[in-house]
């Protein structure tokens, strides 16, 4: 920092399974999935990245669901990635602004969603420390 936006690109994004004990949480960061490449992979938690989902129709946010949260089984969602990435972290967290995102539709979506699915859904809280498997 500072950097405009563009030189944030790194052209890969990963799917990170991290297992402690018996217990497996999953660290899907981008807002996209390649479909059944998750298939067979379990994860309780899923910390999943809602970056420009606000901007994408009704149909890939579901794509996106059963393709993730779906795919490993999860019980637990905690969205992330939603922030302004351009914001350093000594000043308050903001969501991405729009044009850019929609961030406060992509959390009601999601937050239905997940209702609806049984799974439980909680936000994030910068620099305190969480459990991924406690509500």
């Amino acid at each position: 920092m500072p950097a405009r936006t563009g030189e944030f690109r790194t052209g890969e994004c990963y799917s990170l399974f991290v297992t402690h004990r018996d217990r497996t949480v999953l660290v899907h960061a981008s807002a996209d999935a390649v479909p059944g490449a998750l298939d067979g992979h379990r994860a309780e938690t899923v910390y999943l990245g809602i970056g420009t989902l606000g901007t994408q129709s009704d149909r890939f946010r579901e794509d996106y669901w059963r393709e993730v949260v779906e795919a490993v089984g999860a019980r637990r969602v905690v969205p992330i990635h939603w922030d302004d990435f351009t914001r350093g972290l000594h000043r308050p967290m903001r969501p991405l602004p729009r044009p850019f995102d929609d961030v406060p539709r992509s959390l009601a979506w999601l937050q239905r969603r997940a209702e609806r699915a049984g799974v439980a859904f909680a936000m994030p809280r910068f620099a305190e420390p969480v459990s991924p498997w406690s509500a």
